[in-house]
């Protein structure tokens, strides 16, 4: 309990305990007049019975214990109250003076003995005063042993339970002490590493490391250093510590160095992966970028700034919309995100537009990240340009597509050819008949202007099916330009014009100048179908490689320079259901209802057989045919 010692503090209350009444008050007057006066709160008990009944109920700030001679009773009351711990501090008083019975109070914990013949009120109230005092300052010191006992066994339970390995060392490294968790990490039992030399069990190659830390140490007092180390566990394991050593010989409770060491092993094991991931993520040639939970990219490997041609500082803070060709509708991403708001993975084929207007058609992988409370932090895109490999597969399906076609177009040309022969002749032969002025004579010129289209038609199909002989010869690419131009000029409807943009660097070709000629002429047919007023029909020449994705696979040695005759217009680009059938035989008429014959696989199969390429390229503006074809051997200009 808290005494009262000041002489500003409250008045403490007092118990006074004498048999003899007389005696009693005699005491409680001198109190009174020595600490409080009237106000002073003193009781009195008449027996130790009494007392100790009142310090079990309400224990006084102060005990004033008459001891007669011989008073087992009271003697028994200070050592109960001694066994008991009680803060109450006690005064004895005596009828004179016993130094052996002074001596037994003192050793039962009684704070001072006073004989009553010599009691003056100053005295009293000076004892009663040292009274409190001594109780206080021994609370205190009680508190202060407690706080270090409470303190030392925590430090003690840290030590013991903690994970990382605390040591103390000597100024030479000796180990003076180590925590329990040494045994757990290390499998050294502490008795066998105390006085041992801790580079005994740090690794050969990291010995000087610790040493030079060590010395670090020694020379700055109170200092911290840091050193990582591997250590040698029991049973041949090595371990990667880290040890922060802090200079502690100047400091009278510890008198070493302090080491605390904490096994980094999976931490390295753990950051040795993300780097092999970081270097495998950087060189995948897969295309992976990351976003946060609200889709702004975070991260881009170099595999996207290839493909897509934004730099990361570009794509980095910008969202996927970047990358949005418009092939796709709302629906689409609609569902994309209602996927992956339902944790599942999105595996998907998407067209893209890259940084240069490019499409890139990507195989595409998107899945939810998490943190470890399940909460999605994230979005991982995996994507591998498929753009090459789909247009391969659909020229190579076009190819074999056409090859069928081609055999089936010989076996009909060959039948036709032999038909439409015999009918021609015995048109001719029947009109050779006919009397001069015959009525008859028109209807077999319809005949046969009918049966020599039929012919013609015989004709595209046996060259179609590259069963056709060419007559082959060197011509100038040029000059192929000028022969189509020449066919043309009759054909093209009014306010349309014609342009002809020819290269001084095109070369001689070896080809069938009518049918090449012939074929391009097709070409500008099929344009000129929905080319109205005002627009221009464009003939070029130009050289340089097979600019058609993949085509290598197609045509080895297409990055050699080739030879390139265009046809383009300005006008109304061809929707996909047009360019999709736009090499089928009877199938590529832009003008709904009208027959096409052969249409575009005819110039297809010309180009083909000559050992060239046709195709209808991508452009913003218009159409534009592309036909490539190789240079004559030693060709030059043209």
């Amino acid at each position: 309990m808290t005494c009262r010692v000041s002489s500003d503090a409250p008045l403490p209350r007092i118990l006074v305990v004498d048999a003899d009444a007389d005696e009693a008050l005699l005491v409680e007057g001198y109190l009174r007049e020595g600490l409080g006066g009237a106000e002073l709160p003193v009781s009195r008990a008449l027996s130790a019975a009494d007392a100790r009944t009142a310090l079990a109920a309400d224990p006084p700030d102060v005990l004033l214990l008459d001891v007669r001679a011989h008073d087992a009773e009271a003697f028994a009351l200070l050592e109960e109250m001694k066994v008991a711990g009680s803060p109450v501090p006690t005064i004895v008083l005596t009828g004179r003076s016993n130094a052996e019975a002074a001596l037994h109070a003192h050793r039962l914990g009684a704070a001072e003995v006073l004989v009553k013949p010599s009691l003056t009120p100053a005295s009293l109230a000076a004892t009663v005063r040292f009274a409190t005092q001594l109780e206080e300052s021994r609370r205190k010191e009680a508190e202060t042993e407690r706080a270090l006992r409470r303190a030392e066994r925590q430090a003690e339970a840290l030590v013991a339970s903690s994970l990382d390995i605390v040591s103390i060392l000597d100024r030479e490294g000796r180990i003076l002490f180590t925590s329990p968790s040494t045994e757990k990490l290390l499998g050294h039992r502490v008795e066998t590493l105390v006085t041992r030399n801790v580079v005994e069990i740090v690794c050969p190659e990291d010995v000087e490391a610790v040493r030079a830390a060590l010395k670090r140490c020694l020379e700055s007092p109170g200092t911290t250093v840091s050193v990582e180390f591997g250590v040698r566990r029991a049973d041949g394991a090595i371990r990667l510590l880290e040890a922060l050593t802090t200079n502690l010989l100047d400091d009278p409770g510890v008198l070493g160095l302090v080491v605390n060491s904490r096994d980094v092993t999976e931490r390295h094991r753990s950051e040795d992966t993300l780097r092999r991931l970081e270097a495998a993520v950087e060189q995948s040639a897969s295309i992976i970028f990351l976003t946060d939970a609200g889709g702004t990219i975070t991260y881009v490997n170099p595999a996207f700034t290839r493909t897509y041609g934004y730099t990361r500082e570009e794509a980095i803070g910008s969202t996927p919309r970047l990358l949005r060709s418009g092939r796709h509708d709302a629906a689409f991403y609609a569902e994309m995100w209602a996927t992956l708001a339902a944790g599942s993975t999105v595996k998907t084929e998407v067209w893209n537009r890259a940084r240069d207007g490019r499409l890139v058609i990507a195989r595409a992988s998107i899945a939810p990240i998490r943190d470890r409370r399940g909460t999605v932090t994230g979005y991982l895109a995996v994507q591998d340009d498929v753009t090459e490999r789909n247009v391969m597969n659909e020229r190579l399906r076009l190819a074999q597509k056409m090859e069928a076609l081609g055999h089936l177009a010989r076996e009909i040309a060959h039948e036709l050819d032999g038909v439409l022969s015999g009918v021609l002749s015995g048109i001719d032969a029947a009109a050779a008949l006919l009397p001069e002025g015959s009525a008859a004579a028109p209807l077999l010129g319809e005949a046969r202007a009918a049966a020599a289209r039929g012919e013609a038609l015989g004709h595209e199909l046996l060259s179609f099916g590259r069963g056709a002989s060419m007559e082959l010869a060197r011509v100038g690419a040029n000059a192929l330009l000028r022969d189509a131009a020449a066919q043309l000029r009759g054909r093209i409807g009014p306010g349309i014009l014609l342009h002809l943009d020819l290269s001084p660097e095109a070369v001689v070709v070896t080809v069938d100048r009518r049918e090449l000629a012939h074929a391009l002429v097709q070409l500008a047919d099929f344009l000129l179908e929905s080319l109205s007023p005002g627009r221009t029909l464009t003939l070029g020449t130009t050289m340089g490689p097979l600019s058609e994705p993949d085509l290598e696979a197609l045509a080895p040695g297409s990055g050699k320079s080739w030879v390139i005759l265009t046809v383009g217009d300005d006008g109304t680009p061809m929707d996909e259901e047009t360019r999709g059938r736009l090499f089928e035989p009877f199938g590529s008429s832009r003008t709904p209802g009208r027959a096409g014959g052969l249409g575009l696989a005819a110039p297809f199969g010309t180009v083909k057989q000559a050992g060239g390429f046709l195709f209808a390229a991508p452009v913003e503006r218009g159409n534009l045919f592309r036909v490539y074809l190789p240079p004559a051997p030693g060709a030059d200009p043209a």
